[in-house]
């Protein structure tokens, strides 16, 4: 079950990719897995819409 509201989402992100150099390699891979998880379920959510669908597809295509 998800709690969705717009009181407890975000307006800003930070994404600091240099935060990660000192994580050990493991730890790094899951949580490149975890993102992808996160962004194919946002995909396919039932609640998706044409904004949070072009979130998700940029965030499995980024090639950064």
């Amino acid at each position: 079950m998800a709690i969705v509201d717009k009181n407890v989402t975000p307006i800003l992100s930070v994404n600091d990719s240099e935060l990660m150099i000192g994580m050990p390699k493991g730890l790094t891979a899951a949580t490149g897995m975890d993102a992808l998880t996160h962004a194919v379920e946002a995909y396919v959510s039932t609640a998706a819409n044409p904004i949070t669908d072009a979130c998700a597809l940029k965030a499995v295509d980024d090639d950064q």
